[in-house]
């Protein structure tokens, strides 16, 4: 099952990102998974939680008309 939720930015510090559901969901959740889109118009996926690991894990992935494509920023893991 997938689901998605709303977040917004704490008012005091910018770089802060909530979750509209709160808690309930970020601790009833087995993986959360984080996407931005970075300044120079990629993608970034940051694996915030999940059961088999103990930190946090990023991609930096490019959507384009063939599918995803990974980049050379990318550190972490890979999707393929």
């Amino acid at each position: 099952m997938l689901i998605t939720n709303q977040v917004y930015t704490d008012f005091d510090n910018k770089d802060r990102v909530n979750i509209v559901g709160g808690d309930i969901l970020k601790y009833g959740s087995k993986c959360l998974i984080e996407l931005q889109i970075t300044p120079n118009g990629n993608r970034r996926a940051i694996l915030k939680k999940h059961r088999s690991m103990e930190a946090e894990k990023e991609i930096i992935f490019k959507i384009v008309e063939g599918g995803v494509i990974g980049t050379t920023e990318s550190k972490g893991f890979k999707f393929f």
